[in-house]
């Protein structure tokens, strides 16, 4: 009520001024048109005034008054107003015109509307007995707009109480959310800074910050970073930088960063970099970690100290173990496992060494042999690499 409003207007219905005033300030009006005189005319010309001084002045030409009632403003007509207004006739009460009308149309019963009316008997003396359609005596539908809080632009708290989200469907969330502890929020578009622990209900669009975790139950778009951990149940677009662990629910693109472990459960469209271990469910860009890396599909390369598994390597992979269907540019460890790469083994023998078993695994670019020879008073074993030139 204390919003400024600006209105000019010379003999304009009531009903027109109520509507301008709906459309430009967002001001919701409840009323009925039954009751309510709407093709009053009312003259106006304020810039700049509180609502409520607006709303006094435009109802003292009219027999109408109001009352804020929860974000409505209620209109009715005061009877006892209408010999208060100087400059206006009283106007006629909505039961006295529907007298006035009944007693029209007993007086000329041949122009009554055809509405389902049926006489059903003619009495003595002229007097009718009639069945009444009953869509005449419906009552108005009122409706109403639900209540919404504006949302301020900064919001700090110690800690934000988990609610009934889903029964706040009109329930805006502050620009800026500061937690000290930590807390529980709707959705957050803007920046989410907790000391513990955050928690969202919805999604995630801008930058959260936890000192020790963040938790979203839909996607994230934008960054994420806590002491401990990051977890979207949906897809993320942008960064997420933890302590211990990273994990995106669905698809992710941009790029996980982690001392511990990486998790994306559908495809990477990124870059993964962990600690220990980095998982992608389908297709990844590149991987690098302490330990072990897993995916799908890779499009550049995987880079561990003990284990890489991948399908179709467009890149290279460089660990200790390597495992692929095909490794375009070669797999370079100790173990090359590659399906559709260069395997071989081979049996021979010689005066020196009775028995040879040499083995062939990895690529072209790169594979190594695993010799062993034997007699009956000796044995040898040897690894050595080799390359197509």
């Amino acid at each position: 009520m204390e919003q400024l409003v600006s209105i000019s207007c010379h003999q304009l219905p009531l009903g027109e001024v109520l509507t301008d005033i709906s459309v430009r300030y967002d001001v919701h009006f409840t009323y009925s048109r039954d009751f309510i005189p709407l093709d009053h005319l009312v003259s106006l010309d304020v810039s700049d005034y509180p609502l409520y001084q607006v709303l006094n002045m435009v109802f003292a030409q009219t027999p109408v008054v109001y009352k804020s009632i929860g974000g409505n403003i209620v209109l009715r007509v005061d009877e006892t107003k209408g010999g208060q207004l100087s400059q206006l006739e009283k106007l006629p009460l909505p039961d006295e015109l529907r007298r006035k009308q009944r007693l029209k149309e007993y007086k000329e019963p041949q122009k009554l509307p055809n509405r389902n009316t049926q006489v059903i008997e003619q009495a003595a003396g002229g007097d009718r007995i009639v069945e009444f359609d009953p869509s005449r005596f419906s009552i108005p539908e009122i409706k109403h707009e639900p209540y919404q809080e504006e949302a301020p632009i900064v919001q700090v708290s110690l800690y934000s109480m988990k609610r009934d989200w889903d029964q706040l469907e009109n329930y805006q969330e502050a620009k800026v959310l500061i937690d000290v502890l930590g807390g529980n929020h709707k959705k957050i578009d803007g920046l989410n800074i907790g000391g513990g622990f955050n928690n969202i209900h919805h999604s995630v669009r801008g930058v959260q910050i936890a000192g020790l975790g963040n938790n979203v139950n839909e996607g994230v778009k934008g960054v994420q970073a806590a002491g401990l951990f990051n977890k979207a149940n949906g897809k993320v677009t942008g960064l997420q930088t933890a302590g211990l662990y990273n994990k995106a629910g669905d698809d992710l693109f941009g790029m996980q960063i982690t001392g511990g472990v990486n998790i994306a459960n559908n495809k990477a469209e990124a870059l993964q970099v962990a600690g220990l271990v980095n998982y992608a469910g389908g297709q990844t860009k590149s991987q690098i970690a302490g330990l072990a890396n897993i995916a799908g599909d890779v499009d550049w390369s995987q880079t561990s100290s003990l284990f890489n598994k991948g399908k179709t390597v467009k890149g290279f992979q460089l660990g200790l173990i390597n495992v692929a269907d095909t490794a375009v540019l070669g797999s370079y460890g100790l173990l090359n496992f590659i399906r559709r790469g260069y395997n071989r083994v081979e049996l021979s023998g010689n005066e020196a060494l009775y028995a040879n078993l040499g083995l062939k695994l990895g690529t072209r670019q790169f594979y190594n042999i695993f010799h062993f020879g034997a007699r009956w008073d000796n044995f040898t074993t040897g690894d050595q690499q080799g390359t197509f030139m």
